[in-house]
């Protein structure tokens, strides 16, 4: 019961700065988009690492004798 009445108060609290539910979505959108950006550069990254990785693997693959398979 003591939940539901601080919820309501809450609620007349942000109200009355006209804060409605759009305002806090929209808030924490902005907020977290950074974070989101900043992830996914890191992923990005990390692909582009993996690929040039891959890359230089492939080009020296004839020459390594660990791939080499005999018969």
């Amino acid at each position: 019961m003591g939940d539901s009445i601080a919820a309501a108060e809450i609620e007349a609290r942000l109200s009355a700065h006209s804060v409605n539910q759009h305002s806090v979505s929209m808030e924490i959108y902005l907020q977290e988009r950074g974070q989101y950006l900043l992830f996914e550069a890191l992923i990005n990254s990390a692909y582009f690492h993996r690929a040039g990785l891959l890359r230089e693997i492939a080009n020296h693959a004839p020459q390594c004798t660990l791939l080499k398979t005999t018969d």
